[in-house]
């Protein structure tokens, strides 16, 4: 079974701390993964980040916390081809001059839906 992205959304924002843009997508129509981050290298181009929430492994200790994933691609060509169509409308957007005047206005922007 071929996997296919149906829809992309890309929230731009003003870099903070590398963080260009929060992302969306929807798999097949029927599964929305939401809170990717897109991040600057330093190197050059992007990285993303999928979602992850700190989780106490003791409760009666606050410093005693782990990451947990929420998702991920567990397939390098799944996560390849989820990075280079998120990383590619994100640059479409960003040389559009209406996401440009967008994010000069303080994010205030509204959600981009795309494909």
């Amino acid at each position: 079974m071929n996997t296919t992205i149906t829809e992309i959304l890309i929230h731009p924002l003003k870099g903070r701390g590398g963080l260009v843009a929060i992302a969306s997508l929807v798999m097949d129509n029927k599964i929305y993964l939401g809170g990717i981050g897109v991040y600057t290298k330093l190197s050059g181009g992007y990285r993303l980040t999928f979602p992850t929430r700190s989780l106490k492994t003791n409760p009666r200790r606050i410093s005693e916390e782990r990451e947990v994933n929420i998702y991920y691609p567990i397939n390098k060509e799944f996560g390849l081809m989820i990075e280079a169509s998120i990383i590619e409308e994100y640059e479409r957007l960003i040389n559009s001059s209406i996401v440009r005047e967008s994010i000069d206005k303080d994010n205030k922007d509204e959600d981009l839906h795309t494909k």
